[in-house]
């Protein structure tokens, strides 16, 4: 009887440490124990590394993209049948040609003002004067009408030539000659 006694005894030990194992195995957090757990967080700082990098690849396109098109831009600046060049040729001839316009409008004018002038000095002389010095007012506000249509298109012209003074410096010698000196180092500092 001692000896079945001690072999149940020895039975319930093993039986106990077993369901005590038992007990501790379900409590452990196998994932945490398991080299998967390694592989998941260096896949996750992988990624990290990856996002980084290709977020740094997404801001030197846009540096080389922008470079790129200023470039392109450039060559077309040199290119004299580019779009710019040709763009710049004609505001560089519009502005000639309006400003050519204006001098001779402003020149008629001036021409009918003193036509009027000398007019009117006769007309102290002469009682017929009158009808001559209506006409020659018909043809002065005609002549005003003229100068002011011809100003309005010389500063569009202007404009267009302001426009294209970034891409082309050398346009300035144009500006200058319709901006006031003092205005000159207020548009370019170094003139």
């Amino acid at each position: 009887q001692g000896n079945a006694l001690t072999a149940v005894r020895t039975a319930m030990l093993r039986c106990g440490a077993a369901l005590q194992a038992e007990f501790e195995v379900q409590g452990k957090d196998f994932m945490a124990d398991m080299p998967c757990h390694l592989l998941i967080s260096a896949g996750r700082t992988l990624v990290e590394q990856r996002t980084r990098e290709r977020e740094a690849m997404e801001r030197l396109h846009a540096v080389v993209s922008e470079i790129a098109r200023e470039l392109d831009m450039l060559q077309e600046s040199v290119d004299e049948t580019g779009v710019s060049s040709k763009r710049k040729r004609a505001a560089v001839e519009e502005f000639g040609r309006v400003s050519k316009r204006v001098k001779k409008t402003h020149g008629m004018r001036d021409l009918v003002l003193a036509q009027i002038r000398i007019q009117e000095a006769d007309n102290d002389d002469d009682a017929d004067g009158g009808d001559t010095i209506t006409e020659l007012g018909v043809q002065l506000a005609a002549r005003e009408g003229e100068l002011h249509l011809a100003r309005a298109q010389k500063r569009l012209a202007f404009g267009e030539l302001a426009a294209v003074e970034p891409d082309f410096p050398e346009v300035m010698v144009h500006l200058e000659k319709a901006l006031p000196r003092e205005l000159l180092g207020v548009w370019r500092p170094d003139c």
